[in-house]
């Protein structure tokens, strides 16, 4: 079935088929009845709408493997210019013409690895030792800006469109704060100025979010390369808009997430506890399950200060991971369940927009 599902994918994926009949297809090949089950018995779950189709075979894996291998043996021996046009010749092969999904992703993320390394060596090193440091940032991000529009035009891998929008919000960001920094004049920005700091990353982390959620509620049933982009979006997406909620607690302030004593517990790990409530929340509400993971760190320190702060017990750090494992399996296991109560409470128009809970 997960074979025949795939092939439909991407047969909307390359426009023969809709993606709106892909499901309609797929209920043609489930059984009606126990005798058209399979011979173990089993019947298959409800498909996963979060599936990242990256992953088809080990025949990806061991061509991703010697990719690995080879551009770091490339990169040392001759010189960390020479991998882009690597990555380049290889990605005809591989992803152009044998369309393979995993080597894709090591490609795409090597390519901006390498063409982040070249810039901060060839662009921004040779640069004024007294220049501002968000113009250095700036420099950073062109070089890789650029080669990453050009490999997602030519060879439209999902994490390749997602990364061209991240390193663009990136030179975007470090834009605003140069003329920041320059308009108002009073040293660097991110200590002269922290809330106006924290405030410009809380908007740019929902601006990302908004982008995401528009290739992902641009297909609910997630069958095209959309919701592709909207996962690897949604990854960095995430912990962005956890820590830049949390700039508020702990810019500027005199305690922080790692020393919180008693008396700081309102103050500080409550409220990181709130914040990453409500992004797994929203990740419930939307079947994201990187707004989980995203801030499952804060939540053991947040849980050990509050442990350590009222128990005072010596492995405060084991109590608090023991409370988070227990939660983080219950919401895994229960997920589908939790998903379907969530959506239930919301107006139907959201309910159509977003992906059906199974």
């Amino acid at each position: 079935m997960s074979e025949i599902r795939q092939n439909l994918l991407r047969a909307a994926e390359d426009g023969v088929i809709s993606p709106e009949q892909v499901e309609k297809l797929v209920g043609y090949f489930v059984p009606v009845s126990s005798e058209d089950l399979p011979e173990t018995g089993v019947i298959g779950t409800p498909p996963d709408t979060e599936t990242p189709r990256f992953i088809r075979g080990f025949h990806d894996v061991l061509i991703t493997i010697g990719i690995i291998i080879l551009l770091v043996g490339l990169g040392t021996l001759a010189s960390i210019i020479a991998v882009p046009f690597a990555v380049f010749g290889l990605s005809e092969i591989l992803v152009r013409r044998q369309r393979l999904a995993l080597p894709a992703v090591v490609l795409t993320i090597a390519m901006g690895t390498a063409m982040f390394m070249i810039a901060g060596i060839w662009l921004v090193d040779d640069l004024p030792s007294g220049t501002n440091a968000f113009t250095r940032n700036a420099f950073l991000f062109m070089p890789p800006t650029l080669v990453m529009a050009l490999y997602a035009w030519r060879y439209r891998v999902p994490i390749a469109v997602s990364s061209l929008i991240l390193m663009l919000a990136g030179f975007l960001l470090t834009l605003l704060f140069r003329a920041l920094d320059t308009a108002l004049g009073q040293g660097y920005i991110l200590i002269s100025h922290p809330y106006l700091s924290s405030l410009v990353l809380m908007a740019s982390a929902l601006g990302l979010f908004v982008v995401a959620m528009r290739f992902d509620l641009s297909d609910p049933l997630r069958v095209t390369r959309r919701s592709d982009i909207a996962f690897w979006l949604h990854l960095v997406t995430a912990p962005t808009l956890l820590y830049a909620s949390m700039s508020f607690l702990f810019l500027n302030s005199r305690y922080n997430l790692f020393e919180l004593g008693k008396q700081d517990l309102m103050n500080g790990a409550m409220p990181v506890t709130i914040v990453v409530a409500l992004l797994m929340l929203v990740g419930i509400v939307i079947d994201r399950r990187a707004f989980v993971t995203s801030g499952l760190i804060s939540l053991i320190i947040a849980f050990t200060s509050i442990v350590g702060g009222v128990g005072n017990l010596e492995n405060g750090w084991a109590v608090a991971m023991l409370f988070v494992g227990m939660f983080v399996l219950a919401l895994g296991i229960g997920w589908r369940g939790l998903r379907r109560y969530v959506i239930s409470a919301l107006p139907d128009a959201w309910q159509h927009r977003l992906p059906p809970a199974m």
